[in-house]
């Protein structure tokens, strides 16, 4: 999983809402496998119920989802300065991010893309007092 991240993580400037989708299989990290599969050894088909069910269904919709985006449009442009450029903010309680476009030619195009999860201490921070 570190090595499919790693991977993963240079695609994150080409990628609108990459934290996102990575997040979820940042989530996958902290199941202890070892555990599980020890339980499911022993015929205890309640782990394969639950919690674990529905983080690897997430964890499947995600991969799907990335793999897409690494694939598709949009398809970044190169900064043009004498361009005004626009700044894109989202803020929510599962991520910060931010793209930056400009208008070429009267299609809106992106230059370039930011995201991650809010850090444990910044989550007691109320979203609009983010925003002011």
């Amino acid at each position: 999983m570190k090595s499919l991240l790693g991977s993963l993580n240079y695609y994150r400037r080409f990628m609108d809402n990459y934290a996102i989708f990575v997040s979820v299989l940042y989530e996958l990290k902290e199941v202890d496998f070892h555990e599980w599969r020890q339980k499911c050894k022993d015929g205890h088909h309640s782990v394969t119920t639950g919690e674990v069910e529905e983080k690897w269904s997430r964890v499947q919709v995600a991969f799907a989802l990335l793999k897409k985006k690494i694939t598709a449009a949009p398809i970044l442009r190169h900064s043009d300065p004498s361009k005004e450029a626009v700044i894109n903010v989202y803020l929510s309680e599962w991520v910060i991010s931010a793209s930056l476009v400009q208008d070429n030619e009267g299609l809106i195009t992106p230059v370039t893309f930011t995201s991650r999860t809010p850090k444990p201490t910044s989550l007691t921070t109320i979203p609009w007092r983010k925003r002011c």
